[in-house]
């Protein structure tokens, strides 16, 4: 303990560390335990140093050390269920916090900036917790990347692929989803972007809060809650439409539906839903769609025999491949 205590002293006295020293400074933000030594020491200043000026939320600094921390030696973390864990706020001297938050402004400044990815494989959901708090739902097939200087210097991503956003509110560093056909800039909000790259048209749809959406060719559009804007990629035609959460949002309450899906789109959210690929050709099915809403955990093969009495079709499956045929 005397340790470490003595080497976050020499750190914020601004003499020089060896590398062994460094790198034991910053394990002190790695953990819950070793954070609790930080705490130790700076109540330990406190007490030293009577008269408190400022209030220092440390708790919000600890949590974006640990994120970037994690995030540097995991690349990105995949939880199973969402939630914030609870900081306390502590009051301390002001000399001293400033002399630690300008201490770990100088670790981060010491690395060069990494690109980080998390994603979820065909067939597969991810949720994750971004370096801000802020919560990501991955749809099956989708990517995002970000710096790792997340909430840094800013709040930017690429998307490639769908994803729902709950953001963390943050006027002073917006929050934004690149896409190779527009940007989507919020402080704080929930919404949907579907921005795969087979798909004709980026629909970014917006539940909650508002939102600005920028495209290549410098247009910008405002979205209230409950509206969707679709831009067609080829075109770059926007198309205003009135929000249907049931559908936009069912794969995020994992259910699958299908609206007046043509083949096309049909074969595409089997592919992303249960992870296989299809085989059909569209000349066959012409303008016939297909309307249908499955429960959680719907076979694959009882789809398939959906999709048989509705289509008229038949459905088989090769190794990976489901092969959609039109009965002769």
């Amino acid at each position: 303990m005397d340790n470490k205590f003595e080497i976050l002293n020499k750190f914020v006295s601004g003499r020089e560390l060896s590398d062994e020293e460094f790198s034991e400074l910053r394990s002190l933000f790695s953990t819950p335990v070793r954070e609790h030594t930080v705490e130790m020491w700076l109540e330990a200043k406190w007490k030293l140093t009577p008269g408190t000026d400022v209030e220092l939320d440390y708790g919000t600094l600890q949590r974006k050390i640990q994120a970037y921390e994690c995030s540097r030696s995991l690349k990105y973390r995949i939880i199973n269920s969402p939630g914030f864990r609870t900081y306390r706020r502590m009051a301390a001297v002001l000399l001293i916090p400033l002399l630690v938050v300008s201490g770990i402004l100088m670790i981060r400044a010491f690395d060069p900036v990494k690109t980080y990815t998390a994603e979820a494989p065909w067939g597969e959901k991810a949720r994750l917790i971004l370096p801000d708090g802020s919560r990501v739902l991955l749809n099956a097939g989708s990517r995002i990347r970000y710096g790792s200087d997340f909430d840094c210097r800013n709040r930017r991503l690429e998307l490639d692929g769908e994803a729902y956003f709950e953001v963390c509110k943050n006027k002073g560093k917006p929050f934004v989803v690149s896409t190779p056909y527009l940007d989507v800039r919020v402080t704080g909000t929930k919404f949907n972007v579907n921005a795969y790259s087979e798909e004709k048209s980026v629909v970014t749809s917006l539940v909650e809060g508002s939102i600005r959406i920028k495209t290549r060719n410098g247009k910008t559009y405002h979205l209230t809650p409950g509206q969707s804007l679709a831009l067609d990629k080829d075109t770059e035609k926007t198309v205003f439409r009135e929000l249907n959460q049931d559908v936009t949002l069912a794969w995020c309450e994992n259910r699958l539906i299908f609206a007046d899906d043509d083949i096309v789109s049909l074969a595409r959210k089997i592919e992303k839903w249960y992870g296989v690929k299809v085989s059909y050709d569209p000349a066959q099915f012409g303008n016939s769609t297909f309307t249908v809403r499955l429960m959680e955990g719907e076979r694959l093969g009882n789809l398939m025999d959906i999709i048989e009495t509705a289509l008229d079709a038949e459905c088989s499956m090769q190794a990976d491949t489901l092969i959609i045929r039109r009965r002769k």
